[in-house]
């Protein structure tokens, strides 16, 4: 079962996303996959690979650099992380995010 999230940060910063799968399930050697699109089912502006940082506690990272949304328009994007191993492709977590209007560029 997927967790929704809404997110909000300013667009060019650098970002750390942590995770926990609820209830804990053992995510040990999965591959995570972690998208943002304009919309649902609109062009994909990037895709990081998550970070397992603990595994049998379900816990995951994903890292968003400066440089996946200086280019962005400011407003709202969707996003979902999906456990993509062969043979198990599910939605981990989902949600929005509104990015940010930063003051200094």
């Amino acid at each position: 079962m997927s967790i929704t999230s809404s997110l909000r940060f300013f667009r060019g910063e650098d970002i750390t996303l942590d995770f926990t799968m609820t209830p804990p399930l053992d995510i040990s050697g999965w591959t995570l996959s972690f998208k943002v699109a304009n919309t649902l089912g609109g062009t994909v502006q990037f895709t990081k690979s998550a970070t397992i940082v603990d595994g049998p506690q379900g816990k995951y990272r994903v890292t968003i650099a400066s440089a996946d949304t200086a280019s962005l328009t400011v407003g709202r994007y969707v996003w979902d992380c999906r456990r993509t191993d062969a043979g198990n492709r599910a939605t981990v977590a989902d949600g929005s995010i509104d990015l940010r209007q930063e003051v200094t560029p």
